[in-house]
């Protein structure tokens, strides 16, 4: 069979033995992951701006929201690929729109704020992104998603960002 569809022996075998669906989901995951993750690479330089502004003695070091966003955008990829693979019906559609509306924000917030320096801009990006992740979390528990559980951390960090965004537009 291999023969006839011109790959070699070793491809068919590794080829054959993949469940295409995992396969699809894995492949899935990690472009959702990358959406997230561009923008940060992106514009990473420049963060120059976040250290000269005013901020609240809260706020943390830059780095912090480094670490903290990768996990929690490895945590949204998983929910946004369970979501689209496994509930198809329509309140599952409509929890993709939430999901990709919070998705846009999130990918918005770092050119926002950080190229155009729109303190302004960062507080109603981080204020969508709280109200689309509370959002989340109330449809997902409808739906009956098992595991709404993990939309915690970020809901909890979204409340964290959304207090320093407004400290950061009033004291700049």
């Amino acid at each position: 069979m291999y023969k006839r569809h011109n790959i070699n022996k070793k491809a068919y075998i590794i080829i054959r033995g993949i469940d295409m669906g995992k396969f699809k989901k894995i492949l899935f995951f990690l472009f959702v992951l990358a959406i997230f993750m561009v923008p940060g690479f992106i514009f990473s330089k420049n963060t120059d701006f976040y250290k000269e502004i005013n901020k609240p003695i809260f706020a943390p070091p830059g780095i912090v929201f480094s670490i903290v966003w990768a996990g929690l955008y490895t945590l949204q990829a998983y929910y946004i690929t369970k979501v689209y693979f496994e509930y198809n019906d329509k309140e599952g559609k409509k929890l993709l729109i939430i999901l990709s509306i919070n998705a846009l924000a999130n990918i918005l917030y770092t050119p926002v704020f950080f190229v155009l320096k729109s303190t302004f801009g960062g507080f109603i990006i981080s204020l969508i992104t709280l109200v689309t992740v509370v959002l989340i979390v109330y449809k997902s528990k409808i739906i009956d998603i098992k595991e709404w559980y993990l939309e915690i951390p970020y809901l909890l960090w979204s409340i964290f960002a959304l207090i320093l965004s407004i400290s950061i537009y009033l004291m700049n």
